[in-house]
Parts: structure tokens; C-alpha cells; sequence
């Protein structure tokens, strides 16, 4: 586990910015985590500490965040990835937060996008283009509930593997 500060660090590296950015990157990240309830994974002293896959969580929302999302769209964000969802698409009964499930996407070296979307009505959703997947029966008719026929107009998507690759390759 590593406080906000390394993660900052790696952030910067991954992103080649300069090193007089990092400070500017560290504050950014300590206000998304409190605004956005990113709860730390442990405690050293004052210094929040945060594991592996939930720097995957802050990476993703920190993307959204620098792309100009606002905090509604964010928190969505946030709140999609650290949802469960079932492990397999016909079974409800075994679930595991999305944020593991994009992980374990990655070490099984498939590619996909974390997109937030918008549809002509002004609803909005998180949605995942998780590979070899098809969505159950009962979660096709759940998204046709909820959101109908109505045409989307907007999609923020954000390269997952790709980040979540890279973060895994800093992170040692």
C-alpha cells in the first residue's frame, strides 16, 4: 500500500509530466479521494494509504476528472466501478466490485473501455465493452427498463486495459 504522495509520483511517471507537476497532481488527487469517497485502504500515521486496485479506481476517476467531467458524473464513475456486479453473466448470486473485475480482465490480456454515457432524455450510465461477454437475459431486460429506445447522444470512454496496464507495469 502507498500513500497519496508515491501515488502522485507514479501517476506523474506514467504520464511523463515534469517533476514540478507532482505537487500539483498530489493536491488533485487527495481533493478527488475526499470529494468522491475513495476511502483509504489503511493508516500510517496521518498518511492515508491506498493498495493496488484502488489506485485503479482513483487513476480511472482521475482520467474523467481531467477530461472536465463534473462531480456527478465522477462520483457515478466511482460508484459504478466500486459496485458489485454477478461474476458470471447468469449467475446474480456471485458478485465482486467492477474494479476486479476490470483487473482481472486485464491479466487475462483482453482490451476494453469504461465508458460513461448519455442518452437523448439527459439519463446517464456507466457501462464496460467487457470482452467475449454477452449481457444475460435478465440484465438485457433491466437496461431496456431502465432505459428504453431513446438514442444516445453522448459516450466519455476511457481506454481501461490500457491504463490499468500500465499502472500494474509502474506499480512494480
Amino acid at each position: 500500500m502507498r500513500p497519496i504522495a508515491e501515488i502522485a509520483k507514479l501517476f506523474a511517471e506514467i504520464d511523463g509530466a515534469p517533476e514540478e507537476r507532482i505537487a500539483q497532481i498530489d493536491k488533485a488527487l487527495r481533493n478527488l479521494t475526499q470529494r468522491h469517497f475513495m476511502p483509504p485502504d489503511g493508516q500510517e500515521g496521518r498518511a492515508h494509504l491506498y493498495g493496488r486496485e484502488s489506485a485503479v479506481v482513483i487513476r480511472l476517476v482521475s482520467i474523467a476528472s481531467a477530461f472536465g467531467l463534473g462531480r456527478l458524473e465522477l462520483d457515478a464513475i466511482n460508484n459504478w466501478l466500486r459496485g458489485v456486479a454477478p461474476t458470471l453473466p447468469d449467475d446474480p448470486n456471485r458478485t465482486a466490485p467492477r474494479f476486479h473485475d476490470a483487473i482481472a480482465n486485464v491479466e487475462a490480456g483482453e482490451d476494453f473501455a469504461i465508458q460513461f454515457v448519455m442518452d437523448a432524455a439527459g439519463n446517464t450510465r456507466c457501462e464496460a465493452d467487457w470482452p467475449k461477454r454477452t449481457k444475460s437475459t435478465r440484465a438485457q431486460r433491466t437496461l431496456e427498463l431502465a432505459y428504453g429506445d431513446r438514442p444516445e447522444i453522448a459516450r466519455f470512454s476511457i481506454p481501461a486495459s490500457r491504463v490499468i496496464r500500465d499502472l500494474r507495469a509502474a506499480w512494480g
